[in-house]
């Protein structure tokens, strides 16, 4: 055992002598990460390929069985979306620019093809790994292009944000990046490795409340009191076109794409994924999917283009937060 123990602590010496002892943590890290991320997704994804496969799937925008909604999403029909009813959304242009933005901040995370998915569904499935992007999710293109928007009497206030998790470290660290403060207000139950995340991005992070209403609430009021610009997750122009930027990736590295499955939470993501793959590719189809997928072409639409296409041929990809 002390040979052993020897031999492991030399090891060790000689990966922090040569630099690579935290590349190690961190390809371990995202090894755990990828991991855990695929067992969770794995059940979502085999429910969404079957939906994209069954006609009857794609007959309805929903099924009766599948309409139960959840305590959020009955709170999110209660706040009135601004952005839906008063404005279009980013244009192609302004993805674009988001994306020249994010050059050298934001990763280009690379696609993966799936073997397991792609028996499942009869046709190529690629992943697109935005669990290698900083800070874990996608949120951080969206944070980093929103507060890139910001002027010196706004990035001088700082920025505030509500968050159980992904956009609170989000904007943490795009703040961080550009320099400016940050206050994360997050609800009493979210994941303490998240709340560490956030301070030790520098943001100063309050456990406020036992619903994220709380949280939204208490980070309103701090940017009433303070002049703090509030970042929101996904009902911003900015956000979205940073999101969209994933669309635009996948254009490039998956050309013969014909269906995009995109998941869904307030919506940024698909959002902004849809507007740029609408203006660069508009044959292609974009599915939302919360715990299914929801097919945006007609059922006629839908059976024309199974018959046209090969099994073989086709190819789905799946962008994963």
């Amino acid at each position: 055992m002390p040979k052993l123990w020897e031999h492991i602590e030399a090891h060790r010496a000689f990966l922090v002598d040569e630099g690579l002892l935290e590349q190690r943590r961190r390809e371990h890290l995202a090894a755990e990460v990828f991991a855990v991320a695929s067992a969770r997704a794995k059940v979502h994804l085999e429910h969404a390929v079957a939906g994209i496969l069954s006609s009857a799937g794609c007959s309805t925008r929903y099924r009766a069985e599948s309409s139960t909604r959840s305590p959020r999403f009955e709170r999110s029909l209660t706040r009135c979306s601004i952005l839906a009813t008063e404005t279009t959304g980013p244009t192609l242009t302004e993805i674009e620019v988001a994306r020249r933005g994010l050059a050298n901040i934001a990763r280009e995370t690379p696609v993966y093809a799936s073997d397991t998915f792609s028996r499942l569904a009869g046709r190529e499935v690629v992943l697109k790994a935005e669990n290698l992007q900083r800070t874990g999710s996608f949120k951080v293109r969206g944070a980093v292009t929103r507060i890139a928007a910001l002027t010196e009497p706004q990035r001088a206030a700082g920025v505030v944000a509500a968050s159980a998790g992904n956009h609170g470290q989000a904007v943490a660290w795009a703040a961080r990046e550009a320099g400016i403060p940050a206050a994360i207000f997050v609800p009493q139950d979210a994941p303490m490795s998240k709340v560490e995340a956030c301070r030790n991005y520098s943001a100063d992070t309050e456990l406020t409340g036992l619903t994220f209403e709380e949280a939204l609430a208490a980070a309103f009021a701090y940017a009433e009191e303070t002049g703090a610009t509030f970042v929101h997750p996904y009902e911003d122009e900015a956000v979205i076109a940073g999101q969209g930027t994933i669309g635009l990736e996948l254009a490039e590295q998956v050309p013969q794409a014909e269906t995009v499955l995109v998941p869904v939470g307030g919506g940024g993501l698909a959002s902004g994924i849809a507007l740029a793959l609408r203006a660069v590719k508009p044959g292609s189809a974009s599915s939302a999917s919360r715990s299914g997928a929801t097919d945006t072409r007609s059922p006629t639409e839908s059976r024309s283009r199974s018959r046209a296409s090969s099994p073989r041929r086709s190819s789905t990809t799946f962008s994963t937060r």
